[in-house]
């Protein structure tokens, strides 16, 4: 089963892939799922236990198995940390403690937490083109 993302065709269709992927206990905590249609929704769905990262992954090295598990959790608190992503065996390779030093105190971006996303986008997309000139000549094309 070769599967890179979960697709939704609608809103419905997105929850049950990832209910059908993640899995869900019928007495699941979902207090997290503020949207009140979703919470009904998903404490009508049956007890499942999920599939296994390994079945849909074969190939993968099992330390990616083992990270995918920590991360593509349903409940957002009980997923892994950024700090621990980092740290974790898998990220060995590609993660430099000594030369990106964890962050002591969370990260001041600048501008208040009340900007809309297309602002956020927009501002992020300005950024990037500071540092790359040759998409901006691109994007101009």
């Amino acid at each position: 089963m070769a599967m890179t993302s979960l697709p939704g065709t609608n809103d419905i269709n997105q929850l049950e892939r990832i209910v059908n992927v993640l899995g869900v206990k019928g007495n699941a905590d979902l207090n997290f799922v503020g949207n009140e249609h979703a919470h009904k929704y998903i404490k009508s769905l049956p007890h499942s236990l999920g599939i296994p990262f390994a079945s849909i992954y074969p190939n993968a090295n099992p330390l990616a198995i083992n990270l995918l598990k920590k991360m593509l959790v349903f409940d957002p608190a009980k997923r892994i940390h950024a700090t621990k992503v980092l740290q974790h065996p898998y990220m060995a390779s590609f993660y430099d403690p000594l030369f990106y030093p964890i962050a002591d105190d969370p990260i001041d971006l600048g501008f208040d937490d009340d900007v809309k996303e297309d602002t956020i986008r927009k501002m992020m997309w300005e950024e990037m083109l500071f540092y790359n000139r040759e998409g901006e000549i691109a994007s101009r094309a």
